[in-house]
């Protein structure tokens, strides 16, 4: 990723009909744009994993996007090799009244997971879960715990290049951290390309050797993990010591 800049309309543009016709027209008119990623460089090595973090409305999520070709930059330039899943959102697709077992090959078959695959492992996946007993329940009976498992449970079976995961963990209660980990460590073993934007700082730190810091849409540090965390802490220490002295 070479120099990217990426602009949406800002939709916050209000214009009469008759200044709207006009502007079609003549072609004069366009709408008031915002940046969401200004000049962003970063070069991610394979099997490197690397964490994207700042504030809400910092970027993250559209350098992933624009990362997975969703969506395209503006100006710059972005290569990359090898297969790609994006995950957003741990089971965002899933059908309520369906039941565990159809949620399974929905939301396998979403990933690009095959229907073979996932009959394969199928018991294994809902062991992970600890859902073996809910295999036919409705996934509407469900905690969000529990639906939060048995999401992640099934993006294991994901057998991809790189792994882009924007806020797609759930904290969950220890045991499910636990497991989390574990997870990520094979993958980590595996020589997986992992880029994951995260408020999490804990698994941060304890997955991705080097992070990126964003802020408005810039990129304020690239490097190694502690480094770029205690620069972030740092900056909101400050920031909250400037509101309390107002």
């Amino acid at each position: 990723m070479k120099n990217v800049t990426k602009l949406f309309p800002s939709g916050t543009s209000r214009h009469s009909l008759f200044r709207l016709m006009m502007g079609n027209l003549s072609r004069r008119w366009a709408p008031e744009m915002f940046t969401a990623l200004r000049s962003i460089n970063l070069e991610i090595k394979r099997s490197d994993r690397v964490a994207v973090i700042g504030d809400n409305g910092s970027g993250k999520s559209t350098l992933l996007r624009i990362v997975a070709g969703l969506h395209r930059p503006t100006s710059g330039t972005v290569e990359t090799q090898g297969a790609q899943t994006l995950l957003a959102g741990l089971g965002v697709g899933m059908v309520d009244e369906l039941t565990v077992e159809d949620n399974i090959y929905l939301y396998g078959a979403m990933h690009s997971i095959s229907r073979q695959d996932l009959r394969e492992r199928i018991d294994e996946i809902l062991t992970w879960a600890e859902l073996t007993e809910f295999r036919q329940a409705a996934l509407k009976s469900l905690s969000t715990g529990m639906r939060t498992r048995l999401a992640f449970s099934v993006t294991r079976c994901i057998i991809t290049d790189i792994y882009l995961l924007d806020e797609a963990l759930t904290a969950g209660d220890q045991g499910f951290r636990e497991k989390c980990d574990l997870v990520f460590k094979n993958y980590a073993r595996k020589g997986s390309t992992m880029l994951i934007a995260s408020h999490d700082f804990d698994f941060v730190e304890r997955h991705c050797p080097k992070t990126i810091w964003l802020d408005h849409g810039q990129q304020v540090n690239l490097g190694p993990t502690a480094e770029v965390l205690e620069q972030y802490r740092e900056h909101w220490r400050r920031r909250h010591a400037a509101i309390g002295s107002a």
